[in-house]
């Protein structure tokens, strides 16, 4: 009988306590972090909005770059060109190179004749405000390339569309430019493992391609702006060369858009040198992460959507490793993460 009353009296004090907590309900206790699993946190690596695909991108909305070190007061000027390369109808082939450095002749072009041979060079010069194509009064006095990019389309008409376009992203220096190293540099193009190949017609859409630090010396440093073809022989940045074969009856026009930031250091007192700021700062994993993302592309150029369905796919990739860490925080009892 003992027994049948204590377990009546322990039911009863259960169902006390269940009542107590309904009335009265009390947050339920978390175990401390030390004494559980380690807390997962993804950090917040995405600087100034930008996510990491596009962290290289020299289109990117204008905004200073922003850096793993530290180079102290610089200005952030920015630059960018557009112009059309014209390949002949019957034509041989034409090359074009980019290579952003520390100046302005950052893209240049070269057409091969069947008859003529090689003919003369051609080249883009980025439109920059504070940084003028010859050294003035107003030139920086050192400068450091942060970031380059280069858009193509064939903009020819639908019909006439033809030809193949040769890509390859270099990590090399290239030797002095002549007859002879354009060939060696078509060459290279055209037999290379890591070319990739686009129709004209493919191209009809705009492609981007960005480039991606090769040297860390070189990048990391400020150096004496580059008024000629200096830096292709020692880079800091990835050398892209275009291999266009147009020896169709049609002729071909491909427009092209480079753009290229800097950090700047002006010697003269001016409206420049009084903008130099601390430059924003971001962590290393950001930038491992977009160089990675920008490597596993090798030379694919990726097609610039410009709808707002592909700015929202961009921000869900970059926001994936986020949204995984709050679902096993959620399930620990740990607050969400702060959104990148």
């Amino acid at each position: 009988m003992s027994a049948k009353r204590n377990g009546r009296r322990a039911n009863a004090r259960r169902g006390n306590r269940q009542r107590q907590r309904a009335r009265n309900p009390q947050p339920r206790r978390r175990r401390p972090a030390q004494q559980g699993r380690a807390i997962v946190r993804t950090p917040n690596v995405r600087p100034l909005g930008l996510p990491a695909n596009h962290h290289f991108d020299a289109f990117a909305p204008l905004r200073p770059q922003a850096l793993a070190f530290s180079i102290g007061p610089a200005t952030s000027i920015s630059g960018a060109r557009r112009f059309a390369i014209s390949l002949p109808a019957n034509g041989e082939k034409t090359l074009a190179m980019f290579q952003p450095g520390g100046g302005l002749n950052q893209f240049y072009h070269w057409t091969k004749s069947p008859t003529t041979g090689w003919g003369a060079t051609h080249s883009g010069n980025i439109d920059s405000t504070g940084f003028e194509a010859n050294p003035g009064a107003s030139s920086p006095e050192t400068v450091m390339c942060t970031r380059g990019s280069t858009r193509m389309r064939n903009i020819s008409p639908a019909g006439d569309m033809a030809g193949a376009v040769h890509c390859l992203k270099l990590s090399t220096g290239l030797p002095a430019i002549n007859t002879a190293a354009l060939e060696n540099m078509c060459n290279l193009v055209l037999g290379h493992q890591r070319t990739v190949t686009n129709s004209g017609s493919q191209l009809s859409a705009t492609h981007q391609w960005d480039c991606v630090p090769v040297s860390q010396d070189k990048y990391h440093g400020f150096n004496a702006p580059a008024y000629g073809n200096d830096e292709s022989q020692d880079p800091g940045l990835t050398t892209i060369l275009w291999v266009f074969e147009h020896n169709s009856a049609k002729a071909q026009t491909y427009e092209v858009s480079i753009a290229a930031c800097y950090y700047a250091r002006y010697a003269s007192i001016g409206p420049l040198a009084n903008s130099a700021v601390l430059p924003p700062t971001c962590g290393m994993a950001h930038v491992n992460r977009a160089r990675d993302i920008m490597e596993r592309l090798g030379s694919i150029g990726r097609p610039v959507v410009a709808t707002a369905a592909g700015a929202i796919a961009d921000r869900a990739i970059e926001a994936l490793p986020g949204m995984l860490g709050n679902m096993m925080n959620a399930t620990r009892g740990f607050p969400a993460l702060p959104p990148p």
